[in-house]
């Protein structure tokens, strides 16, 4: 339990610290009183990105882990001493770690995915530099997400080697932490606004409270509420700040990093610059730093998709290079359409009747999706629902007047636009709750914030202010509740690392013991992968639970490659 602590406080440091050194280097001239609680959230996105690079040249081994936790605490205790503000950096330091150590703590992993295909891939990374054609072992390591870069380089001999499973959990206290201080400190928000607002940060803890539920898409819809806050805070679309315009790009590049589905979110910075070059000289704003930093690792992603499956952005078949030895186009096909009807609900008695490419057309998958997925959506987005129809029946009973003419309200209008478009985008290609969360649940806000917009509220900010804080107090409690009723209630307390997350089970039962795979060999005695029946988990490197005929592998220049003969 000690040495569990212990890493949540290191992982907290280290987010911590890269943070600020972000935020000093990019964005010096925005430091206000939130910046302290949004340096976590940058340093996550700063490390993965760390990660991503060194991983082109080198393995993400425990060496690189060494010297880069090492420089980091360092750095950490140089300007601990200095800081101008110790109290609230104490106060972030001690949220953060006990919430990520609740969340952490005796916890399940993403399932089945985790086993499937993020620790085998995190084990990849930590084994290898980038392989080649990576995709022809096992396809799903094309949908890997940059957090899975991140948890690699949580790579240490000072920490277990469930170390790994340690920075989600921190992310999200990060995340928690700054909601909380948003919703305290921001004193430029309207009352409209301030509800925008609250509804996400009530939202964000019921559908974040579980360390199991993240995986690959939790960080996804976190940084997509990011984004909102952004759109939140602006004052005036036309005179944005580059700042401003560097978050929402970074946002929303970091969104399409963690998923390949969420690359429509790159529409809202797309807009803004159009927006903004109205009043902004282009050259100088294209030339600008921060915005060819944001362009530098989009292309990093795209160069990392194309290394791995020779695709720009995978499972697309149109994006793919079909020069390149690995890249299996017709199998990229084959994926992209199983993935789009497995969104669509569809279920064996239905393949029987219809292959997969007929079914994800003209929407002949919707009578399946209704009855089977659309369920699961109405029932998570079902508390929100009530508490927004509870605040408007309180607003109306409480107004003043009710106008007759529909009033406007600029940003409330664009933020329901964004929401629809995506949500409508979502809704048409992959329409899984847990694929568009985040989506729905700013359109159903923004759709309450222009009804409570017609009517004159008869309550001061003051009185919002604390109705919000009572709310923000309950959210919290029944997160922490949640997590400790989820601790009582352990089945297996005897497992080797427990409290740890398990790594290399997903049996609630088993021990947590490594497991010995089959190793598979080309006719020249060269080792390709190993092979599993079940899910791979996090053992030896490379890893695939499909035994694949043909697998060729290669080494050039100091790479591997692996390709279909």
């Amino acid at each position: 339990m000690l040495s569990l602590f212990a890493s949540n406080l290191i992982s907290t440091i280290i987010l911590f610290s890269l943070g600020n050194i972000f935020q000093k280097i990019f964005l010096k001239d925005d430091l206000n009183k939130l910046s302290l609680f949004e340096s976590g959230i940058f340093g996550f996105i700063f490390l993965s990105f760390i990660a991503l690079i060194i991983n082109f040249i080198l393995p993400l081994n425990k060496l690189v882990g060494d010297i880069l936790f090492f420089i980091l605490i360092i750095y950490f205790f140089k300007i601990y001493t200095k800081f101008s503000n110790k109290k609230e950096l104490n106060k972030l330091l001690f949220f953060v770690t006990i919430i990520s150590f609740i969340l952490i703590y005796g916890s399940n992993i993403n399932r089945p995915d985790a086993g499937l295909y993020h620790l085998p891939y995190i084990s990849i990374l930590q084994e290898n530099k980038i392989i080649l054609g990576i995709t022809n072992l096992h396809h799903r390591f094309g949908h890997t997400s940059i957090v899975q870069y991140i948890s690699a380089i949580y790579n240490s001999h000072f920490f277990n080697i469930e170390f790994i499973n340690i920075p989600l959990a921190s992310l999200f206290a990060f995340y928690f932490y700054y909601l909380i201080n948003y919703f305290l400190l921001n004193k430029d928000l309207n009352i409209n606004k301030n509800i925008f607002s609250f509804f996400i940060i009530l939202f964000s803890f019921y559908a974040f409270g579980r360390y199991s539920n993240y995986g690959n898409d939790g960080p996804a819809h976190l940084y997509f509420f990011m984004i909102i806050f952004c759109l939140i805070s602006i004052k005036n679309i036309k005179k944005l700040h580059i700042n401003e315009l560097f978050k929402i790009t970074l946002f929303s590049i970091f969104c399409f990093a963690n998923k390949a589905s969420m690359i429509i979110t790159l529409i809202i910075p797309i807009y803004l610059f159009i927006q903004s070059t109205n009043n902004q000289n282009l050259k100088k704003l294209i030339i600008n730093r921060k915005i060819i930093v944001c362009a530098f690792f989009l292309s990093l992603l795209i160069m990392k998709n194309i290394l791995i499956s020779g695709c720009f952005i995978y499972p697309i078949s149109k994006t793919c290079i079909n020069g390149l030895k690995f890249t299996d186009i017709e199998k990229t096909k084959k994926i992209a359409i199983e993935a789009e009807a497995w969104s669509k609900e569809i279920r064996n008695d239905q393949l029987l009747k219809i292959p997969r490419e007929e079914y994800i057309k003209n929407f002949k998958w919707f009578n399946g999706w209704k009855k089977y997925h659309f369920k699961k959506i109405v029932e998570k987005i079902s508390p929100l629902a009530f508490f927004l129809l509870i605040f408007l029946i309180l607003i109306i009973i409480t107004s003043r007047n009710i106008p007759k003419v529909l009033k406007s309200n600029k940003s409330n209008n664009l933020i329901l636009i964004i929401s629809m478009l995506l949500t409508a985008i979502w809704f048409i290609k992959f329409p899984l709750y847990r694929f568009g969360m985040s989506f729905i649940a700013v359109l159903f806000i923004s759709l309450f914030c222009i009804l409570i917009d017609q009517f004159t509220i008869n309550k001061k900010e003051n009185f919002l202010k604390k109705i919000g804080i009572y709310f923000i107090i309950f959210a919290l409690t029944g997160l922490m509740f949640k997590n400790f009723k989820r601790i009582y209630e352990i089945k297996n307390k005897e497992y080797v690392n427990y409290p740890w997350p398990k790594i290399y089970t997903l049996s609630d039962l088993a021990p947590n013991k490594p497991k010995k795979l089959k190793p598979i060999y080309d006719n020249k005695k060269n080792l390709i992968y190993y092979y599993s029946s079940g899910e791979c988990m996090f053992n030896q490197s490379p890893c695939s639970n499909y035994l694949i005929q043909n697998l060729k592998i290669e080494n050039k220049n100091g790479y591997k490659l692996i390709y279909i003969n």
